[in-house]
């Protein structure tokens, strides 16, 4: 994956999105600005990466957008989760400025499949001073393996933050699950981003919620 500094000319991918995020037991409302550098790579089909680089801005402006960020690691009353009609995304820890901005890169890059990488990204908040982050390089280098984030035991191959769907969340599979009763939690491309037809009334895209009760991961577990 290139260096910014290799190409004088690029595409870049400019967003601000607001969200919710727990931390040490507070609810922290937050708005980010996140730049990112594409790679959209030659002798590729166009309208393919036209497409890809659609659905990553879709997944901010419909799936991170409000979403509500909970870190996996502290016990949270399912009670809490089944009250709130936002979506969610699961962190492996607390949800600081920089763990989001790699889950965030990361799950970009997955949308990407290959045809669109993401070089380099950029985040700061309305939380950080004044000072944001700049990454490059593999987020693998930051983020658990999918056998250290959900267990021995797992439904998928991949952390969501490396699949190509628009999922935001993994959940455990226990001793006594089927791993191959797979949760409803992937979120199809074609399903939420369907054409409208010419005798539909345009309508605000809707993301479909999966369902299940997650099963929040504890260090008793």
């Amino acid at each position: 994956m290139p260096r910014r500094s290799e190409h004088p000319v690029g595409t870049t991918l400019t967003n601000t999105n607001r969200f919710i995020r727990m931390i040490n037991d507070h609810l922290i409302i937050t708005e980010c600005y996140f730049d990112f550098d594409l790679e959209v790579v030659p002798n590729s089909p166009k309208a393919k990466q036209v497409e890809l680089i659609s659905r990553m801005k879709f997944w901010l402006d419909n799936c991170l957008e409000d979403c509500v960020v909970l870190p996996v690691n502290t016990a949270i009353s399912t009670t809490f989760i089944d009250g709130i009609n936002n979506n969610f995304m699961f962190a492996p820890a607390d949800p600081n400025d920089f763990l989001i901005q790699v889950m965030v890169h990361a799950k970009l890059q997955a949308i990407g499949a290959g045809l669109v990488n993401i070089a380099s990204s950029h985040m700061s908040s309305d939380k950080s001073n004044g000072f944001g982050s700049w990454f490059e390089g593999s987020p693998d280098e930051l983020l658990p393996l999918q056998k250290d984030w959900m267990g021995e035991r797992c439904y998928f191959e991949l952390p969501w933050w490396h699949r190509g769907d628009a999922s935001m969340i993994d959940v455990p599979c226990g001793a006594e699950d089927d791993v191959k009763n797979k949760p409803d939690i992937i979120i199809d491309w074609y399903t939420i981003m369907a054409p409208e037809t010419p005798e539909q009334d345009a309508k605000p895209a809707e993301i479909i919620r999966p369902n299940f009760k997650p099963r929040i991961v504890t260090s008793d577990d």
